[in-house]
Parts: structure tokens; sequence; C-alpha cells
């Protein structure tokens, strides 16, 4: 199985761990690397940064402060103590648009809790969500909730034609043996459209997905209210958010209707 390169938001909160457990959990018994992009107050003494090593990885894990390295450490000796997962931490100094779509373009999915990508990474891209120029960055985010136990079912956002190719693409590369019995609904965002080569685009769009899940299937938003909607979507705290790295309307949408 081909080695797969993970990148998790974390900053100084207990609730931004979600997103890292649920990677060890899925994917932490294969060879792959998870690095976390660190957001939080720095170590004060990278000389005495920690190094766990386990019994089949090691994590790396300067320059995280004191107090969070001794967490994630207690975490991964009692609960994740046979995992293959390589650990690393990274720091993007500063932390730009620009310099966080260029590492992304090294990973093959971002996980973060919605609170977390709400408060770091959705100001960077708030600005520049209709624009082209990274339109062709192929790290789809995968958002989750920060009392997410397992998945019950995927939401797949779409808010773009290029956008939206590159990161289903990816996401059924990485992702589509997880997706085994779950139920996936692809949500589209765009303004509605009744042109042919718009409805001929969706309906390829689902063919391609039929690969790999036994039945996604398309809704068009046009204004539901939160409860019509989240018993269309079938939303719970276990629900995947999947979309486009660089785009933003997602959020605005979650953070306002669910």
């Amino acid at each position: 199985m081909a080695l797969k390169q993970f990148l998790v938001p974390l900053d100084d909160t207990i609730e931004a761990v979600s997103a890292f457990r649920f990677v060890l959990e899925n994917f932490g018994t294969e060879k792959n690397i998870l690095n976390i992009l660190w957001l939080g107050e720095k170590c004060g003494h990278p000389e005495k940064a920690i190094d766990v090593k386990l019994e089949n990885s090691m994590a790396r894990l300067d320059p995280m402060n004191s107090r969070y390295r001794i967490m994630i450490k207690d975490i991964l000796e009692k609960d994740f103590p046979d995992i293959f997962t390589q650990i690393n931490v990274v720091s993007i100094d500063p932390l730009t648009r620009k310099r966080l779509v260029a590492y992304c373009n090294y990973s093959d999915i971002l996980f973060s809790t919605i609170e977390v990508y709400q408060s770091h990474i959705y100001p960077l891209f708030k600005n520049y969500s209709v624009g082209q120029k990274y339109a062709k960055v192929c790290c789809p985010k995968i958002l989750v909730d920060t009392d997410i136990q397992t998945t019950d079912n995927v939401v797949m956002v779409v808010t773009g034609q290029n956008s939206t190719i590159s990161t289903v693409k990816q996401f059924c590369h990485v992702y589509s043996e997880k997706c085994s019995g779950k139920e996936l609904n692809l949500l589209d965002l765009q303004k509605f459209d009744q042109r042919a080569s718009v409805k001929n685009a969706q309906k390829l769009l689902v063919e391609y997905l039929k690969n790999h899940v036994s039945s996604p299937a398309i809704f068009p938003y046009s204004g539901e209210d939160e409860k019509r909607l989240s018993s269309i979507l079938n939303l719970t705290k276990n629900t995947v958010w999947v979309s486009p790295l660089e785009s933003v309307e997602e959020l605005k949408f979650i953070a306002k209707k669910v």
C-alpha cells in the first residue's frame, strides 16, 4: 500500500486533538506520515523537545510547547502504542496563504476540526475564495467535529467544477477504502444552473464516485432550512465534511446552517 502524507493543524486547545486522533484511528496502522502543523505557542527550549519512541514508529514533537507535547506523548503511549505512522511537527512562519498552499501541495489530505480551521486557516482564504489561481491545489481538506467518534457518513461539498474534480479524485485515492458501507452525499453549493453541460458534469461526477462507494447522491442546495437539510444529509456529530482546500463557502454554510 502506497505511503500517504497527512497534515493536521493543531493549536493550544485540547479539542483540536480530535482531528489528530481521527487520523491515527483511521490510518495509524499503515506506514504513513502525519505532519502536525503547529499553530500554538512555540517551545521555549527546543533542545528539550520530547521524541516519543513507539514500537513501530517515532514522533518528533519539536516545536510544540511543553504542555501540549506531554499531552500528545501521553495519548500516543496509552492509546496508539502500536501505530506504524511516523509523526512530525512543522511550523510555517509566517503562516500565509501562499506558504500554506505550497506545503499542502505535498500533502495528500489536510484533516482539521471545524474550530481550528475556522480560527487559523479560514482567514487566509476568505478574501480569495473566487479566484482561480489555486484551483489546481490537489490537497483536499476534511473537517470533523470535536466530538467525532467514528464516520457515520460523508458530505462532499461541491463549490466549483475544477477544484471539485481534483478534490474528488484525491479523496477517492486516499480515503475510499474507509468509506466502505458509508453514505456519501454531494452537497452542491453552486448557483442553481439548468444548463445541459452542468447537468452532464454532475452526472459524470456521480458515476465516478460509484466506483468507490455504492450509492452516492447529489443534492443541489436551494435555501432549505436547517431541519430539512439535516434530515436530507443525515447530519450527525460523526459526519465527515470533504471540500477543496482553498474554498471557504462550505465553512460559511456550516456556521450558518448546521
